[in-house]
């Protein structure tokens, strides 16, 4: 058996990321890829890597009852639609001044809600986590 981070690895590394996580195991996944991508690159990254929702991540949060501060967060972003950035690409695909204008302008918006994510002093993603894993006797399994 694997551990979570383990685990985490393999489905990154696999591409297994989007369709193959058992039920049981999505909450914890989501969470922690959101959780870690806004503190190291910003909520930007997880849209650009990962195939989750902010709702699938205000749901997982919920499910692991996270600080009821870090879903409001997100819930607040929630109704905020991203704009990738092949997506930018296509609005100025021969400027590629404007294409960084469109991408400053996203990036400060996401910006801003990276930063009252990352000031919340009750972040307890983590410890939710390992608390859920040990409550529902998680084991994980690597194919």
């Amino acid at each position: 058996m694997a551990d979570f981070k383990t685990y985490l690895k393999h489905l990154i590394s696999t591409n297994q990321i989007d369709g193959c996580i058992p039920e049981e195991y999505k909450p914890i996944v989501i969470a922690h890829l959101f959780n870690a991508e806004v503190f190291r690159s910003g909520i930007q990254s997880f849209f650009e890597l990962f195939p989750f929702s902010l709702k699938e991540v205000v749901d997982s949060l919920q499910i692991l009852k996270v600080a009821s501060s870090l879903v409001q967060v997100v819930k607040d972003a929630q109704g905020i639609e991203y704009i990738s950035d092949d997506e930018l690409y296509e609005q100025a695909p021969d400027d590629e001044e404007r294409y960084e204008e469109l991408m400053e302008e996203r990036d400060l918006f996401w910006d801003d809600i990276n930063g009252k994510y990352r000031s919340v002093s009750e972040n307890d993603v983590d410890e939710k986590i390992a608390a859920y894993i040990q409550a529902f006797g998680l084991e994980f399994k690597i194919d």
